[in-house]
């Protein structure tokens, strides 16, 4: 069968040729029945349109945020000052990046990792002869 409306219109035929009397009450309770169908059906049907516009609309919303994304999230624009300094996180392995120039703040320093939020560098551990790998400007990090 088709449709949830062919396949009421095919139930009340079905009524139809029961030819039970108007005033019997089987008739009564069946005709009810498939009146409330009808109306359930036509309730689903609209649901399934209302769902379905919902979902072209998100669609567009996410096309839209993608393209500001775009527009403005630019990564190189985010690495265009001094160099930067690149550690691993030992515990999950992410690639945290930060300005040198924290290096030279009194007091300890210390970076997390925005994942874990462990402890990926302290300026209390540090060795001051220790090297880091510097992250030219104009490479491009991904």
């Amino acid at each position: 069968m088709g449709s949830i409306r062919e396949r009421i219109a095919y139930l009340q035929g079905l009524a139809v040729g029961l030819e039970l009397g108007q005033d019997t009450k089987e008739a009564k309770l069946i005709g009810n029945i498939l009146e409330v169908l009808g109306e359930m059906a036509e309730e689903l049907i609209f649901l399934s349109d209302q769902q379905e516009e919902l979902n072209e609309y998100l669609t567009a919303i996410d096309e839209s945020l993608g393209e500001l994304e775009d527009d403005y999230y630019i990564e190189d624009e985010f690495y265009t000052d001094d160099d930067y300094i690149e550690v691993d996180c030992s515990d999950c392995g992410e690639r945290v990046y930060f300005e040198r120039e924290i290096l030279d703040e009194d007091g300890v320093v210390e970076i997390t990792c925005p994942s874990c939020g462990m402890i990926v560098f302290s300026t209390e551990d540090a060795d001051e002869e220790e090297t880091y790998d510097l992250v030219d400007a104009d490479d491009d990090i991904v």
